[in-house]
């Protein structure tokens, strides 16, 4: 697929170019979420004064994603140089520290709907995961399967719990809709970004 449109002698050199290409790419458009995950839930707990109620819980999880985003802020700045020397290292490590991300606010959400002392805490929650797994149809859609199975880890255990809910599986129905559509949407995304990569590639070559 990534050499449809250039000689078939460059095959190599476009899939190494494209890799470096969408991992730039994919670093650069992920960056809002690691703010996004140090801000989000201690805005939110101390906007409902919840962490009176939990505070090892509502304080833990406030570490854990300072944790990550730390981390994950240290290697999205990596230079040039040492990413150039192991670009696998560098991928594997920052996706595995989004997927950490993505696991620990899945918890989260899934924490907020089976325990009912997370009641006032819980549209909220859940109005946010529906927006982060939306975002990163586009800040992650150039490496495009690392965005479905995000979007997966930020939505299926919560619908799992959902359809398990009894009266809740009317909303699980809709978030399961919604999921696919979300996949489909970022598959499209990922081929909107290839093709324009192609393009590019071809236009270089004729030059």
């Amino acid at each position: 697929m990534l050499t449809s449109v250039v000689p078939i002698n460059t095959a190599n050199s476009i899939k190494l170019e494209f890799a470096k290409r969408s991992d730039f790419d994919f670093n650069k458009r992920s960056i809002l979420g690691i703010a996004f995950y140090v801000l989000a839930w201690p805005l939110l707990f101390l906007a409902w004064d919840f962490h009176h109620k939990e505070p090892v819980f509502c304080w833990l999880m406030a570490l854990n994603f300072l944790l990550v985003s730390i981390a994950r802020y240290h290697t999205s700045k990596i230079p040039h140089d040492t990413y150039e020397q192991n670009p696998h290292i560098w991928r594997v490590t920052y996706i595995a520290m989004l997927f950490s991300h993505a696991l620990l606010w899945s918890f989260l959400c899934f924490v907020a709907n089976f325990d009912p002392i997370f009641q006032e805490l819980q549209v909220t929650i859940n109005i946010l995961s529906a927006g982060i797994a939306s975002a990163s149809v586009n800040s992650l859609s150039c490496k495009h399967r690392v965005a479905q199975f995000y979007i997966c880890i930020i939505l299926l255990p919560i619908n799992i719990f959902l359809f398990t809910g009894g009266s809740t599986w009317p909303l699980a129905l809709m978030l399961l809709f919604f999921w696919v559509y979300l996949m489909l949407v970022c598959h499209r995304s990922y081929e909107e970004y290839l093709r324009s990569f192609n393009i590019e590639w071809s236009l270089l070559e004729k030059q």
